[in-house]
């Protein structure tokens, strides 16, 4: 598949599984949660996820929840893609937003 298309499969993903993760989730308390960027392998087999919290001390407690429910994000994400195979879902957190809130502190 070209690069273009997988570009737009991507960012199709990256609307799409937010808006899902805003009505479906509960966050950590006073949490916020961004999906910063998706990246599809070229067979679409995979998806990785990075996602940015705030406040940045819930992190990891967010990233645990999203591994919990990893399986039904990825069910509703089927279900409103309405396609065959849905990628497999790795979120990591988004290292580039933690660096630049150390550099506004600066």
């Amino acid at each position: 598949m070209n690069k273009k298309k997988i570009e737009k499969f991507a960012s199709i993903i990256q609307k799409e599984l937010g808006e899902i993760i805003l009505r479906e989730i509960d966050l950590p308390r006073n949490s916020f949660i961004t999906i910063t960027k998706v990246v599809v392998s070229p067979d679409k087999r995979k998806a990785e996820v990075l996602v940015g919290v705030m406040p940045p001390n819930h992190t990891q407690e967010t990233l645990r929840l999203l591994l919990r429910e990893k399986k039904h994000l990825r069910s509703l994400l089927a279900h409103r893609l309405d396609i065959k195979r849905v990628p497999e879902i790795h979120f990591l957190e988004d290292k580039g937003l933690r660096i630049g809130e150390l550099l506004q502190n600066i």
